[in-house]
């Protein structure tokens, strides 16, 4: 598997999904290592998790070339819109998990800790104990913190993500009417 054409079985990204999950999915299926899947994709010596928090333009150009994916479905995969002073609160794994999502998808919402639902069946993430997180702050402390803060019109929390955003996805409108509805005491 080392030469440059598109290779012959890719399975889509799930939704949400991490690139360092869809290459660990993949790996096996090529009965190789992520590391050396990694440099099957031309990417020699970089790690997954680097990739999928700092991929540069040609990074993103050899996977999308030897997979068959657009550019957009692969950065889609990556924490790239993250401000880099926000990527230290990416989890390396799960931060929390969905009961109905398949344990060897790991999404890129369950390593973010402003993210307290999963974005494809909604249901509240669980901690790694079991508990979901409503549990442990008390329904209504957690209604609180799950309703508050600034919202983009997606429905979901996004007081840390306005931070954790790059500037130039704040300037070009995202948040342009965001406002925050409540201060709670948490």
């Amino acid at each position: 598997m080392t030469g440059q054409g598109c290779l012959p079985v890719v399975f889509p990204p799930e939704n949400d999904e991490r690139l360092s999950s869809w290459i660990a999915r993949l790996a096996p299926f090529y009965a190789m290592t992520v590391s050396e899947f990694v440099s099957a994709l031309g990417l020699q010596g970089h790690d997954v998790f680097d990739l999928e928090w700092r991929i540069s333009d040609g990074e993103e150009g050899l996977i999308a070339a030897r997979t068959g994916l657009s550019r957009e479905a692969v950065q889609a995969m990556t924490f790239r819109d993250l401000r880099s002073a926000a990527r230290m609160m990416v989890a390396r794994m799960n931060r929390y998990t969905c009961l109905l999502c398949p344990e060897e998808v790991h999404h890129k919402s369950a390593a973010l800790p402003w993210k307290f639902r999963c974005p494809v069946h909604g249901l509240e993430f669980r901690d790694v104990t079991g508990a979901a997180l409503s549990d442990r702050f008390g329904r209504d402390r957690f209604k609180t913190l799950e309703g508050c803060g600034v919202h983009s019109g997606r429905g979901q929390n996004d007081t840390l993500r306005v931070f954790a955003m790059s500037f130039h996805d704040i300037e070009d409108g995202i948040f342009v009417d965001a406002e925050i509805p409540c201060n709670p005491t948490i």
